[in-house]
C-alpha cells in the first residue's frame, strides 16, 4: 500500500522527489520492480534530468508499468503518510523474518529502537534557539563538563561534555583500566557512573575503586593484609562509596545489551559511561570485523549524543606500537575508532616505569597536547606531573 501512489507522484511532479528521498530508501519497497523503478528515478534526477518515459525505459523499466503509473491520479498531499506507511511495513517484514530465523531478541529490540527513532526523530532546535544557547553559555563562562581528576585533561576538554565519545588507547599492561578507574573514582564523588568491564569481573573493578578511596595498596587489599588503621580507612571508604552511584556491568559484550543497559543507567541518573574495552564488544554476526567495529563505534557515538552523556571507550593498541611511539594508526581496527571519536588519548608508559604520558593525539574541539603523568603501581593511581 502506498508504493504506486509514491511513484506516480514522483513521475508527475518531479519537485517532490527531494522530499521523498529524505523520507524513504529503496529497501522500503516490497516489490522488486517498484524498487528498481524508484532507483531509476533517483539516478535520472541525480543527473538533473526529468524522469520521463524514454529515460526510464533505457534503465530497463517496463513501458507498461510507467504508463500505468502515469495514468493514476497523483497527489502529493498524502506523501508523508504514504512514506511513513511504507517504512512501517518494511520494518514489520524484517521483524517477521527475524522471528522466523530466531534471531537474538536483544538485537531485534535494538533494531526496533533504531528504526522507531528514525521514524520519529526528535525535534531539532532552530538556529535562533542555538544562537541564544551559545550566547547564554558565553555569559556563564562556557559549558563546563564533568571533571576527570586530571587538570590538564579537563583543560583540553573543558570537562567531559555531553554527547562526546572519548577514546583512551594503550598497549597491554600499560594502565588503561587503571586510568579509567581513576576517572570513575573521581567522578562518583558528584555523579553516577556506568562502568562496563568486558575484561575483568565486577569485583575487581570494585576493589580498585575501594583501594583508591581508602588509599591502601591494591596488593594488600586483595590479600587481606591490612592493619588497624587501614581497616578504619576501609570502613570509612565503604560508607562513602555505599552512597555513591556506580553501575558496574561485566560479562555480556553484545552491543545491543550495552546500549540497553546504558539507557537504563541514564534513566537512573548516570552522567558518565566507561567501556573497558572497545575491542571486546561483539557486533552483528556475519559481518567482517572492520565492518562490525565501524558499526559499534558509530553506535557508541550516536548513543552518547542521544542520551546526552560523555562515553569513554578504552582501546587496545596494535603490537607494532610496542617497538615504536604509538600513533592513531596503531589503534586496532582504528579507521572507525579514530573517525567517530571526539578525542583520542594514547597512554604511553614503559613497563615497570612510573613516568607516563597521555598523548592527546586527536581533539576535535581543541588542540592536541601531551600530559605528563606519574603512575603509582601500589595504589594503581595516575597523578598529573612528573615525579
Amino acid at each position: 500500500m502506498g508504493e504506486s501512489e509514491i511513484l506516480a507522484a514522483m513521475l508527475c511532479d518531479p519537485k517532490c522527489i527531494g522530499k521523498v528521498v529524505s523520507l524513504i530508501e529503496p529497501r522500503d519497497f516490497a516489490e522488486p520492480e517498484d524498487r528498481k523503478l524508484y532507483q531509476a528515478i533517483l539516478e535520472v534526477s541525480k543527473d538533473g534530468l526529468r524522469p520521463d518515459t524514454s529515460l526510464l525505459v533505457k534503465k530497463g523499466i517496463p513501458l507498461s508499468r510507467i504508463m500505468e503509473l502515469e495514468g493514476e491520479f497523483a497527489s502529493t498531499s498524502n506523501l508523508d503518510h504514504y512514506c511513513q506507511s511504507l517504512k512501517k511495513e518494511r520494518i514489520m517484514r524484517q521483524v517477521e523474518l527475524a522471528m522466523e530465523q530466531e534471531k537474538d531478541p536483544l538485537e531485534l529490540f535494538d533494531f526496533l529502537q533504531t528504526e522507531m527513532r528514525n521514524l520519529n526523530p526528535p525535534k531539532e532546535d532552530t538556529f535562533k534557539d542555538l544562537l541564544a544557547q551559545a550566547l547564554e553559555q558565553m555569559k556563564t563562562g562556557g559549558t563546563r563538563g564533568i571533571g576527570t581528576g586530571i587538570p590538564l585533561l579537563n583543560r583540553c576538554t573543558n570537562g567531559l561534555q555531553e554527547g562526546h565519545f572519548i577514546v583512551l588507547g594503550a598497549r597491554p599492561a600499560v594502565g588503561k583500566t587503571a586510568l579509567a578507574v581513576n576517572i570513575a573514582a573521581h567522578v562518583i564523588k558528584e555523579h553516577k557512573v556506568s562502568f562496563f568491564s568486558l575484561e575483568m569481573p565486577s569485583l575487581s573493578i570494585t576493589q580498585r575503586i575501594l583501594c583508591l578511596e581508602s588509599n591502601i595498596p591494591f596488593s594488600r587489599l586483595i590479600r587481606g593484609k591490612v592493619d588497624a588503621d587501614e581497616k578504619r580507612r576501609l570502613q570509612d571508604a565503604f560508607k562513602i562509596l555505599s552512597n555513591s552511584g556506580v553501575f558496574i556491568h561485566a560479562g555480556d559484550s553484545r552491543m545491543a545489551t550495552i546500549k540497553e543497559q546504558i539507557r537504563r543507567d541514564v534513566e537512573e541518573g548516570a552522567k558518565l559511561v566507561i567501556i573497558d574495552y572497545l575491542n571486546l564488544i561483539s557486533g552483528v554476526s556475519g559481518r567482517q570485523r572492520w565492518e562490525a567495529v565501524g558499526e559499534i563505534t558509530r553506535e557508541i557515538k550516536l548513543t552518547a549524543m542521544e542520551r546526552k552523556i560523555p562515553i569513554i571507550g578504552l582501546a587496545q593498541l596494535g603490537r607494532i606500537a610496542e617497538k615504536e611511539k604509538p600513533t592513531l594508526a596503531d589503534l586496532r581496527e582504528s579507521g572507525s575508532i579514530e573517525q567517530d571519536a571526539d578525542l583520542v588519548g594514547l597512554l604511553i608508559r614503559e613497563r615497570d616505569s612510573e613516568e607516563a604520558v597521555l598523548d592527546i593525539a586527536k581533539n576535535r574541539h581543541g588542540a592536541p597536547r601531551k600530559i605528563n603523568l606519574t603512575f603509582n603501581a601500589e595504589l594503581m593511581v595516575f597523578t598529573e606531573g612528573e615525579r
